[in-house]
């Protein structure tokens, strides 16, 4: 599975890649800046944890600004 680094089995993804969630099937990792606009590493498709250089992580909604 593309930036799975832990997998359960052959269709299911424990832990991804940095910069990386697991869908909420978890079955698939999907990118963070897909989702959220500068976030280099989030939690889930809503919650970022740490943002691109220059840009700083809003802690009442866990976005990029």
């Amino acid at each position: 599975m593309p930036n799975c680094v832990t997998c359960k089995d052959s269709t299911t993804c424990l832990t991804c890649n940095q910069g990386y969630f697991i869908d909420s099937a978890g079955t698939i990792c999907r990118e963070c800046k897909n989702n959220i606009s500068h976030c280099l590493d989030c939690y889930n498709q809503s919650y970022c944890k740490a943002c691109e250089l220059g840009f700083y992580l809003i802690s009442t909604n866990a976005s990029c600004a």
